[in-house]
């Protein structure tokens, strides 16, 4: 990898505090601790350098956050006091959420308000976990809830393995508003020489101040969802819509698909699902690989490298099927139902007697691959009933589907 650039993304509201004291933290502290007056009293080393920070919130919540800490100052100071000249905020960094009609959010109220949040939020960190030399630190401590929920199923979604998601909270009373400095200004970071905060009731000393940071474990689901289901990172889909995707890819997982091999239609019947039609020449080749999955008496894990489930054609510009019991079921039933002196009939006793082109076997078989995927709106189902190439040098061919998943139509 080329440098990494580590990038604080921040759901924020109304309390721009929370900012600064996710970006102390992760500067001088490890996730899971807290952060004191003792580990900044005397020139801290920086253990993460955060290189960007976008923060996502509504019109009002960028109000409040430029008053705070770019207007007031606050930001800077902190920058300023602990030597961070690296490290910029502005306003490009401030991303308000908007509603359908493209005008600013300035509060997430409606259903309409948070179906436009979700999407765009969904949006950004698919594009934000795009680049492969960033790692993406996602704080979800402020803003509505819903927003907290909709950007822990975008972790979800598009987090990769570096990427972390955090929840940040300071102790009692600094987490108060109305618990301030002599200047009138909340907490925002831990100073570094101790400061009295105080409200009509109590008074403290800054170096009493804990800043506690929770990451929060999550179930990357990026590299399957990428696999199987490509359409997660088409642009400008909608949350509902991915919801729905995996919703559907979820409920297939409890029902393990069958397939029935109909050799009069010469089409693959897939239970509860379209059937996948194919040539005579075409079901012959996938027949020979279900059939030869089917028929191996071996007890192993359905995608298991055996030598009697996935058939080697390594090294073999012809490949040949050779007599085997497969071959005498494909004769009694296949060629029996399109006809022995039919033109593909002719063609796949020629493939039983002399065997077929190596590169003839493999157009074959991206020819019934292409029409699993055309067929089957589902990849996790294609990936189990189509034709797969494994073994060291991709020579292996068979079906990953489990053998009692397999039947014959009589």
């Amino acid at each position: 990898m080329d440098q990494v650039k580590h990038i604080l993304v921040v759901a924020a509201g109304l309390t721009p505090a929370i900012i600064t004291e996710t970006l102390q933290f992760l500067l001088y502290c490890n996730p899971g601790g807290k952060l004191t007056f003792t580990h900044l009293s005397q020139n801290p080393t920086v253990k993460l350098r955060i290189d960007d920070i976008y923060i996502i919130t509504t019109s009002l919540g960028k109000a409040k956050i430029v008053n705070d800490l770019l207007e007031n100052g606050k930001f800077y100071k902190f920058c300023e006091e602990f030597g961070i000249d690296w490290l910029n905020l502005d306003k490009s960094n401030i991303i308000v959420l908007k509603n359908k009609n493209g005008s600013e959010l300035d509060d997430i109220k409606t259903i309409e308000d948070n179906l436009s949040a979700s999407d765009q939020i969904l949006n950004f960190l698919r594009e934000m976990t795009e680049d492969r030399n960033s790692v993406i630190h996602c704080s979800i401590a402020g803003g509505r809830k819903s927003m907290d929920i909709y950007f822990a199923f975008g972790m979800q979604f598009y987090g990769r393995e570096l990427d972390k998601m955090y929840h940040v909270l300071v102790n009692p009373p600094f987490d108060r508003p109305d618990f301030v400095d002599p200047s009138g200004n909340p907490f925002f970071y831990i100073p570094k020489k101790p400061v009295i905060f105080s409200n009509q009731k109590i008074r403290k000393l800054s170096m009493e101040a804990e800043i506690h940071l929770s990451e929060i474990p999550y179930i990357h689901l990026r590299q399957k969802l990428e696999k199987f289901i490509p359409e997660f990172f088409y642009k400008n889909k909608s949350y509902q819509d991915l919801v729905k995707i995996a919703q559907d890819e979820i409920d297939l997982l409890t029902l393990k698909p069958k397939i029935k091999l109909n050799f009069k239609e010469t089409s693959i019947e897939v239970e509860n699902l379209e059937n996948v039609k194919l040539t005579p020449t075409e079901f012959f080749i996938y027949s020979y690989f279900a059939l030869s999955k089917k028929l191996c008496k071996r007890k192993h894990k359905a995608d298991e490298d055996c030598d009697r489930c996935f058939v080697s054609f390594e090294g073999k510009e012809q490949a040949r099927f050779g007599a085997s019991r497969v071959i005498k079921i494909l004769q009694s039933k296949l060629l029996r139902a399109i006809g022995h002196s039919s033109r593909e009939g002719r063609v796949i006793k020629e493939w039983i007697e002399n065997g077929i082109p190596r590169q003839s076997l493999r157009d074959k078989i991206s020819e019934v691959n292409l029409k699993i995927a055309r067929t089957i709106p589902y990849r996790s189902v294609q990936e189990v009933i189509k034709i797969s190439n494994i073994g060291r040098y991709k020579g292996k061919y068979g079906l990953k589907i489990e053998k009692d998943m397999i039947e014959i139509v009589d």
